[in-house]
């Protein structure tokens, strides 16, 4: 989601995506709110033991998780993740992953299809993969080197602090839906059914139904101001031949 919201109502947002995470993800939970005064984040291994942001959870409940920072009272850019696996299933393989400032998030599968060794990760995600070879391409083309390194498919949710922008990005292959309201308030969701259920909790009235994004997009927004604002939607090049996984659909 990117606009401007209120802590309560972005406390509200991640509360109603775990409650739908806690069903239909059930391998970690995870979300990062970026504010101009802030941001925090927080990985979950058990979405249905989330109890709310800074909870203390008492040790009879099972809930293996990572919290940072305060959630700010205006938030301009939020990504959340729900995590069904495809490879270990550890706290370190939550999404988003965030390093640098730099807080990913990824639907999907990838494959390093790049000359020489690809990037390595410490619990075999192939999303920690491309991560790490993000954060070490110093280029700004990375989505357009991405056909001649990579093969898969999927939708990505980036916060960059640094260069204050969210980037949302769908390939070829991968559900990603939209919706807005009439405050300029974008909300994007692998779900449409869910897009509806979040917005409502948060007393957001959409004025849109959930639609499609278009295959190979890149979008940027800027954050850092009062509130996220549209800076451009460009096509790409995708990743190399697709490769799917049925524990995905």
């Amino acid at each position: 989601a990117v606009g401007k919201f209120s802590r309560e109502q972005v406390l509200r947002m991640i509360s109603e995506t775990n409650g739908l995470f806690a069903v239909t993800q059930r391998d970690g939970f995870g979300f990062t709110a970026y504010g101009p005064k802030g941001v925090a984040y927080g990985r979950y291994l058990n979405p249905e033991s989330y109890c709310g942001f800074g909870v203390k959870i008492p040790p009879f409940i099972n809930a293996i998780q990572i919290e940072a920072g305060e959630i700010p009272q205006v938030v301009t850019a939020l990504v959340i993740h729900g995590r069904t696996s495809t490879n270990k299933v550890v706290i370190e393989n939550c999404h988003p992953f965030h390093s640098k400032g730099i807080h990913l998030a990824h639907n999907g599968v990838l494959r390093w299809v790049g000359d020489g060794p690809g990037p390595k990760a410490k619990n075999g995600c192939d999303t920690e993969e491309f991560f790490q070879w993000w954060l070490h391409r110093k280029t700004i083309s990375k989505w357009a080197a991405t056909n001649k390194h990579w093969s898969g498919y999927g939708v990505f949710g980036v916060i960059d602090s640094g260069a204050k922008r969210l980037t949302v990005a769908k390939c070829g292959s991968g559900n990603l839906y939209w919706s807005c309201d009439d405050k300029d308030n974008h909300l994007f969701s692998t779900s449409g059914h869910d897009v509806a259920h979040v917005a409502r909790a948060a007393g957001i009235s959409l004025v849109t139904k959930s639609v499609s994004v278009m295959p190979k997009t890149v979008t940027e927004f800027a954050i850092g101001g009062p509130r996220g604002v549209l800076l451009s939607n460009e096509r790409w090049c995708g990743f190399a031949d697709s490769v799917r996984d049925s524990a995905w659909d």
